[in-house]
């Protein structure tokens, strides 16, 4: 059954009656903006993505979809809302009946400015920092600060040393603030460590630096060190690298284990708070769907033995609870508006039933009380300035 409302100006609602997922807190940067092979910006950054369509990444019938929205004449998909109440698969015999439906949100609030290839973090439950990124020319050197209810605002005085898009970015708590690695400059890739502080805010360009130049890295912090995996290293291709960082002595040291095979990430990593699971990316002769898992405990990096529903990099990435959120990216047929839920615990890859106003690629997310904020991207009109919540389902 599917009804149509008229929502709040700027505001579109998808919601879905669900159960079955198990969600909770945390989260990550998304990935940089490019698949190209020097691990910049798009060619053409401008440029709009195909629409093509959306039940490419949905050919498994991981969640059957029913209902394509088509919009009320005058209306434009911003003013559109659906509500759905599918079927749905019986509970797993071992998660909470969840009776409140997951929500995806298109915000009244918007960027500064349309942009993509940005990398975001989460600083607690406060605020969220997105940094440079791709603004339609080069590369951006703003820090945006978004509070949910407040909006989103370029941070006077934060400004990166060296404008940058695609790099990755930690958040090591309030004594230390943010470090962006890496990343595409003006003039190509940069080893530069960038550190931002927001007491009085002001970012510097560290003296410690990368191994090499390299760009769309995946980085995490688990409490006490960030880690560095992966990336763009230019004409060397991607790297197999995993780097550890102390934000306390700026020391950056290469750790004995390595990837399974060199990559490239616009999707980024994610830490659960006891292991990391790096998701897809470009590998050598394309794009990979594999999701692996890391213990830097243990100093181990194995096949979680769970994929991605295609090939796929350019998502959004957070860790909410006990899964992993992966909003839209590009697969090797198209650009998706596909929300993936990851359960761990159960090995469990769903597409959602939500589905992204549009596709895109090369946004944001992060984390705040309990939700995921996703920012900006490249979608069928060109650059965004979007932000999207997304709620997890209620108990």
């Amino acid at each position: 059954m599917e009804t149509r409302r008229k929502c709040g100006t700027g505001v579109r609602l998808v919601v879905l009656m669900t159960s079955g997922l198990m969600l909770g807190l945390c989260a990550c940067g998304g990935g940089g903006e490019s698949a190209q092979d020097t691990g910049g910006g798009d060619s053409n950054p401008d440029a709009a993505v195909a629409e093509l369509p959306r039940e490419d990444i949905r050919g498994n019938d991981v969640v059957p979809v029913d209902v394509v929205p088509e919009l009320v004449e005058g209306e434009t998909a911003a003013e559109t809302s659906v509500e759905v109440t599918p079927e749905v698969a019986p509970e797993a015999a071992d998660e909470p009946e969840l009776t409140g439906p997951e929500t995806l949100t298109l915000l009244d609030f918007k960027l500064p400015k349309p942009m993509a290839g940005i990398v975001a973090v989460s600083a607690g439950d406060a605020a969220a920092y997105i940094f440079g990124g791709d603004g339609g020319g080069a590369p951006l050197a703003t820090v945006v600060r978004f509070v949910p209810d407040v909006g989103a605002e370029i941070v006077d005085g934060a400004v990166l040393p060296q404008p940058v898009k695609a790099a990755s970015a930690v958040w090591a708590g309030d004594e230390y603030g943010a470090f962006v690695f890496g990343g595409m400059t003006a003039n190509g890739m940069t080893e530069a460590i960038q550190r931002c502080e927001f007491a009085g805010p002001s970012c510097t360009a560290l003296d410690s630096k990368l191994p090499s130049k390299r760009a769309l890295t995946a980085a995490f912090f688990d409490g006490k060190n960030a880690y560095i995996m992966g990336g763009n290293a230019g004409a060397a291709g991607p790297t197999d690298q995993i780097l550890r960082f102390d934000p306390q002595t700026a020391k950056i040291d290469v750790l004995p284990e390595k990837l399974p095979t060199p990559r490239a990430s616009r999707i980024g990593v994610v830490w659960s708070g006891e292991l990391a699971f790096h998701l897809g990316g470009l590998v050598p002769g394309g794009k990979t769907g594999e999701i692996l898992q890391y213990d830097p405990a243990a100093g181990t990096i194995v096949d979680s033995g769970m994929q991605l529903p295609l090939p796929m990099d350019g998502g959004a990435c957070a860790w909410l609870g006990a899964a992993v959120m992966v909003f839209g990216g590009e697969t090797t047929v198209s650009t998706t508006d596909a929300v993936l839920v990851i359960s761990p615990n159960t090995s469990e890859v769903k597409v959602s039933d939500l589905e992204l106003p549009s596709p895109r690629r090369g946004g944001a997310a992060a984390v705040l009380n309990s939700n995921v904020y996703v920012f900006g991207g490249t979608g069928t009109a060109g650059l965004l300035d979007e932000i999207l919540r997304y709620s997890p389902p209620g108990d």
